[in-house]
């Protein structure tokens, strides 16, 4: 019985492996991936870091979407990571893709800070109690945060990116606001670019809902704990017509 499906990219005939029963790559994939390509040029130059690759497919379209970028992608399950070893190897794309297979909570034993102009991660969507974990241990920790968490990813953020460097991360829009706090608690280090939301991978919902900084008067503690108004994104995210949000952040200090 066959344990891949082989899987068209729809792209310069770029085709990748995925494991049948474990982890699938979906279009929040595509979706993470289109938006960072309007947010580079077609000659974008510099150093690229995805945070848990799966099987590859994110850095696989860039590296093959942008000629001069050059992607360091980690991957903590050890059949995920071979999995993208295989990838990368098929489209021949290794010159240009380094994988490293390591938990990305130890980054900092890994890489200097500032070391990346880009940071980009699909992350599990899930807390660890939230939802019906499945029978899949593979799919287990690709959707549940069991071994890394919202709060790590922006951590991870903040220590890779280069000054102006620009992370993307996209989440279901049920954690936005909670995004939005852990943010707004690292915003000596990070600030919101953009808040995207999405129906699906055809469908960017138009939504006039920016991430505002209300900097205090001197004396004055803050007048807000997030970006985002609480109260207008709640009569929002009732809404039915969007899923997901991809945020867009950048690096504006230094890592001490």
């Amino acid at each position: 019985m066959c344990k891949y499906t082989y899987d068209d990219l729809l792209y310069n005939d770029l085709k990748i492996f995925q494991h049948k029963n474990g982890y699938r790559s979906s279009e929040d994939s595509l979706i993470l991936q289109d938006c960072i390509l309007n947010y580079t040029s077609k000659n974008f130059l510099g150093n690229a870091f995805e945070f848990g690759t799966g099987c590859g497919i994110i850095s696989i379209l860039l590296a093959a979407k942008r000629e001069n970028i050059s992607l360091t992608s980690i991957e903590v399950q050890s059949s995920l990571y071979e999995l993208a070893e295989k990838n990368v190897k098929y489209c021949e794309l290794s010159p240009k893709i380094t994988l490293i297979h390591m938990d990305g909570r130890n980054v900092a034993k890994k890489f200097s800070p500032g070391t990346f102009e880009i940071a980009f991660s699909n992350p599990p969507f899930f807390e660890p109690n939230e939802g019906r974990l499945s029978p899949i241990r593979e799919r287990q920790i690709a959707k549940h945060e069991i071994l890394c968490s919202l709060v790590d990813i922006l951590d991870i953020f903040s220590y890779l990116l280069k000054l102006d460097g620009m992370g993307f991360v996209i989440y279901p829009k049920t954690r936005c606001l909670q995004f939005d706090s852990e943010l707004y608690k690292r915003r000596d280090n990070l600030k919101p670019i953009a808040y995207k939301f999405y129906q699906n991978y055809a469908n960017e919902v138009k939504i006039n809902l920016m991430p505002k900084f209300q900097k205090p008067k001197k004396g004055e503690s803050s007048p807000q704990n997030s970006f985002l108004p609480p109260n207008k994104f709640s009569e929002i995210i009732a809404q039915n017509n969007f899923n997901l949000f991809v945020a867009v952040v950048q690096k504006i200090r230094n890592y001490d």
